[in-house]
């Protein structure tokens, strides 16, 4: 089998802001949440992506730019398309003086 490997900062780039956050479920049983899953921003790219992290606690504002811990990408069969999937350790917010848009 074929693992390709995805350059990351090529793909998305390197500044994210936080759009929305959900709940991540088990996909069989709804009922068993494994984290969140926060809907991303990237800025120098204007793409929009999804990132799961295997934590419940996550308080951040949307809009608000930030970094992820361990930040992999999972390239999958959608039919006849490929999708990425986005995975992360942990995510924090940047601490900026005077925000993203300068």
């Amino acid at each position: 089998m074929l693992t390709p490997k995805i350059d990351l900062p090529a793909t998305i780039g390197n500044k994210f802001i936080l759009i929305d956050s959900t709940t991540w479920t088990d996909f069989q049983d709804p009922s068993k949440i494994l984290g969140t899953k926060l809907t991303c921003g990237a800025v120098e790219k204007f793409e929009k992506f999804t990132v799961k992290i295997p934590k419940t606690n996550i308080n951040i504002q949307n809009g608000q730019e930030i970094e992820f811990t361990n930040l992999q990408a999972t390239a999958y069969a959608n039919g006849r398309y490929v999708n990425l999937s986005f995975k992360a350790d942990n995510v924090q917010q940047v601490q900026l003086d005077e925000g993203i848009f300068k």
